[in-house]
C-alpha cells in the first residue's frame, strides 16, 4: 500500500470542506476503515467512503461473484461470475475513485487481532451473530474504542447499527452556523432574562450555550458561557444574575458550540435493550410504521441464521413459516428484557411483516442498497466527531411498494433475478420497456 495523504487537497474536497470543515476532514484523512461484505450495501458504502477521502479502505469479501450480485454491485460483470471473489472483482474500479485513498483487499480470515489496526470496522450483510458479538466486544473494549457499524439490506427491509464506545465525543452535533443576536436588556434576578432586539428572533433553543460580548454595565457576563432556557422567541434565561452589576446598554449574545458525550451499548446488550439511555423510541424514517416489530424480526433472523447458517430462501413458504415461529419465540423469551425500559412494545408479532422479510431476505436491489450504503458511509464519517451519529439503530422497510395480487416470481437465471423475486415478472417487463 502506498503512503496515505498527509495534507488536505482543498481543490478536490472543496465542497466537502464546506460541510465538514477542516477539523473533521483532517481527522478523516487519517482514518483506516475495514468494510466486510461487497454485495449492494458494501459496494455503495465503499464507493461513498472512498470518495470522502479516508486514509485507507480495506475490503474483505472472499465469496465468489454470483449472477444475482449484478443486481446491486455495479463494479462486477458476468465475466466475474464463479471466477473471482467480490473483493477482487470490485477492487480495480474502487481504486480509481480517489488517488489519495489506499484501497486494498484482504483475503485472510477476520480475527480480533486483525481488526485492532482499524479506526472503524463495517460489517454488511453478515449474520453470524456469535462472530458479530465477539468482534463488537473487542472493538468496544479497547482503550480507544474502534468504531463498529453493522448494516444489512434484506429485500425491502434494512437496518443499521452503530457502536462508538462508552464515551464518544461529538464536537458539532448539527453542523449549523452559530447564531448571534443583539441584546437590549438583561434583568438582575435569580433567573436573569435576556431580551433581544424586537426586529429579529434569537432562534436559540433550550440547552444551547451562549457567550456575551460588548455588554456595558453588567460586564460580568462578557466572555462567560451560559446554558440558556428559552422563554419566548425574543427572550431567554441565563440563570442567576442577581449579584451582577446593573445592565446599561448594548451587547451581543453568540451561540457557543459545546462538545457532547455519547454512550453506546454493545451489540449483544443493544439487541435486547435497543433504546439508549435518554431516548424514548427507536429511530425510524417513517413514523407510520413500527421499528419495534422490525427489531424483533431482526433478532429472529439472527437466530434463524444460527440454526441454518443461511438466510431464508427466496419466496419459500416453509422458511417463512419457520421464521414466524422463531420470531414469536424470541419475542416471548426476550419480551421482559426488551421492555425493561418500558419503551419497546411488541405484544403480538406481525406475521405478514415477518413473512415479507423472509420471502425477500436474500435479494438485494440497487435502490435499497444505495439508501443503506449512503447511511453507512455517512456514519463512518461521523466517527470524526462532526455531526451526531446514529444512536444506535435504524430500521426501515418499503414493503408497501410490493405489487398487489398474484405475481409471477419465477426466476430466469439472469442478473435481474433479485428484482424479479421481489416485484415479479410483470413489473420487471414494464421496467424493461420504459424509455
Amino acid at each position: 500500500m502506498i503512503e496515505g495523504q498527509k495534507t488536505i487537497d482543498q481543490n478536490l474536497y472543496s465542497r466537502q470542506l464546506g460541510t465538514l470543515g477542516l477539523e473533521a476532514q483532517g481527522k478523516l484523512i487519517k482514518m483506516k476503515v475495514l468494510i466486510h461484505g461487497l454485495r449492494g450495501v458494501g459496494i455503495e458504502t465503499a464507493k461513498n467512503l472512498i470518495l470522502a477521502g479516508p486514509n485507507a479502505v480495506i475490503l474483505h469479501d472472499n465469496g465468489l461473484v454470483e449472477l444475482h450480485d449484478l443486481a446491486s454491485n455495479f463494479y462486477i460483470s458476468e465475466h466475474d461470475v464463479g471466477k473471482r471473489t467480490r473483493a477482487d472483482a470490485s477492487l480495480p474500479q474502487l481504486k480509481d475513485l480517489n488517488p489519495y485513498v489506499n484501497v486494498d483487499a484482504y483475503k485472510g480470515e477476520l480475527t480480533c487481532d486483525y481488526l485492532k489496526q482499524f479506526d472503524v470496522v463495517v460489517f454488511t450483510d453478515f449474520y453470524d451473530i456469535n462472530k458479530l458479538i465477539e468482534f463488537n466486544e473487542m472493538c468496544h473494549s479497547q482503550a480507544k474504542p474502534i468504531g463498529f457499524v453493522l448494516a444489512g439490506s434484506l429485500g425491502l427491509y434494512g437496518f443499521t447499527f452503530v457502536d462508538y464506545g462508552d464515551s464518544f465525543r461529538v464536537f458539532d452535533r448539527t453542523g449549523e452556523e452559530l447564531r448571534s443576536t443583539i441584546v437590549v436588556s438583561i434583568t438582575k434576578e435569580e433567573k436573569g432574562i435576556v431580551t433581544v432586539h424586537e426586529d429579529k428572533k434569537h432562534r436559540f433553543t433550550s440547552g444551547d450555550h451562549v457567550t456575551f460580548t460588548e455588554v456595558q454595565g453588567m460586564e460580568e457576563v462578557n466572555g462567560k458561557t451560559f446554558e440558556i432556557t428559552v422563554v419566548s422567541p425574543y427572550t431567554f434565561s441565563i440563570g442567576d444574575t442577581s449579584k451582577f452589576s446593573d445592565y446599561k446598554r448594548e451587547g451581543v449574545a453568540t451561540q457557543v458550540r459545546m462538545p457532547e458525550e455519547m454512550k453506546f451499548r454493545k451489540l449483544e446488550a443493544s439487541l435486547l435493550m435497543p433504546i439508549p439511555q435518554g431516548k424514548h423510541e427507536l429511530d425510524t424514517a417513517d413514523y407510520t410504521k413500527s421499528p419495534d416489530q422490525l427489531h424483533v424480526i431482526l433478532n429472529g433472523l439472527f437466530q434463524y441464521h444460527k440454526i441454518h447458517h443461511a438466510l431464508p430462501n427466496l419466496n419459500n413458504e416453509k422458511d417463512a413459516d419457520e421464521l414466524v415461529n422463531i420470531v414469536k419465540e424470541v419475542n416471548e423469551k426476550n419480551k421482559k428484557s426488551m421492555d425493561i425500559e418500558g419503551l419497546i412494545k411488541v405484544e403480538a408479532v406481525n406475521e405478514k411483516l415477518v413473512k415479507n422479510v423472509a420471502y425477500f431476505a436474500r435479494a438485494q436491489i440497487s435502490p435499497c442498497a444505495s439508501f443503506w450504503g449512503g447511511i453507512v458511509a455517512q456514519e463512518v464519517v461521523k466517527f470524526t466527531g462532526k455531526f451526531g451519529p446514529l444512536h444506535q439503530w435504524l430500521h426501515y422497510d418499503c414493503l408497501e411498494s410490493l405489487p398487489e395480487g398474484n405475481v409471477n416470481r419465477t426466476l430466469t437465471n439472469t442478473r435481474y433475478d433479485d428484482v424479479i423475486a421481489i416485484y415479479g415478472r410483470e413489473t420487471f417487463d414494464k421496467l424493461q420497456t420504459l424509455k
